[in-house]
This record gives C-alpha cells, sequence and structure tokens, in this order.
C-alpha cells in the first residue's frame, strides 16, 4: 500500500551561454510492469519535458533502455519504436536516441506535451530482447497543470 503519490518534478537551471533559464519537467520514476532479472532489475524510466522560452523538448529517460528493439540510423543514432497507450487511444511513435545518451526524443515535442496535458494515464510498451516486451505505466494527474505553469513562465523570457 503506498501512502503517498509521488509528484511531477519542477527544476530550472540557468543557461550561462544564453543568458536565459531551461525549465525542466520530470514525472515520477516508473518501473516495468514486467519482473525482469539480473542485470536488468533496475529498469526504471521517466517523462522528461523541458522548455527555454523558445524551444520545447519532450524525451523519455532511462540509462536501462539499451536492450530495447531499435534499428540504427547512423553511427551514432537509433530509433526506437514505442506504443503510447494515452487513456484509450493508442499511437506508434519512433523516438530518437544518440550514442551513450539516456535520453530517447520524440520527434514532435508540442504533440507529446499536448498529450501528457490532455490524458490521465499514459503506458508505454517498448520491444525487448527475445520478442518480449515491457510496459512502463505513467500517472498522469496533475500533470497538465505543472506543464502549464513552467511553459507560460519559460514563454516570459522568449526572444
Amino acid at each position: 500500500m503506498k501512502l503517498f503519490k509521488p509528484k511531477w518534478h519542477v527544476q530550472v537551471t540557468e543557461d550561462i551561454m544564453a543568458l536565459r533559464k531551461i525549465w525542466e519537467v520530470s514525472s515520477p520514476i516508473a518501473k516495468p510492469l514486467e519482473c525482469l532479472g539480473f542485470p536488468y532489475d533496475g529498469t526504471k524510466a521517466q517523462i522528461i519535458v523541458r522548455f527555454d522560452g523558445n524551444i520545447e523538448f519532450a524525451a523519455i529517460k532511462s540509462c536501462d533502455l539499451t536492450n530495447a528493439d531499435a534499428t540504427q540510423i547512423d553511427k551514432y543514432n537509433r530509433l526506437v519504436p514505442v506504443r503510447i497507450r494515452w487513456d484509450n487511444e493508442l499511437e506508434q511513435v519512433s523516438l530518437t536516441q544518440k550514442f551513450l545518451s539516456s535520453y530517447l526524443v520524440f520527434p514532435d515535442a508540442s504533440k507529446v506535451i499536448e498529450r501528457l496535458c490532455a490524458s490521465k494515464l499514459a503506458i508505454i510498451e517498448f520491444g525487448w530482447y527475445y520478442d518480449r516486451t515491457i510496459h512502463f505505466k505513467l500517472d498522469l494527474m496533475g500533470a497538465a497543470d505543472i506543464i502549464w505553469k513552467v511553459k507560460n513562465e519559460a514563454a516570459s523570457q522568449r526572444t
């Protein structure tokens, strides 16, 4: 039994070269619904949304998804196909991952941000080795309020 519900987290950093703030909103960390054996038993993921007033960024952050099915597109990048269920609507999307990066980047950040704000639940499915799939379930309740607040704050420094 959980005594409290994990919340979305906001972090603000300073880009000292551009002299602007960068706002990052991160979901609670999720473990896969399936049991994974060693060495993947510590696999976790979360959704990250970032704003600086001009650029929107949305990604799944995980250091442990190296076994997710992917297609190498060049020496430094790979495409990772995922299925996402936003409430009751299913979507397929290919995320981009740079070599050794823990971020799997959505191609259309604004669309993902809209989905995060309009949905109550997201379930993300990754293909896994040996024709398996793993799923991460994310509670999106409260995400809209915090994302819009941060997005508006970031927009105030738009150039």
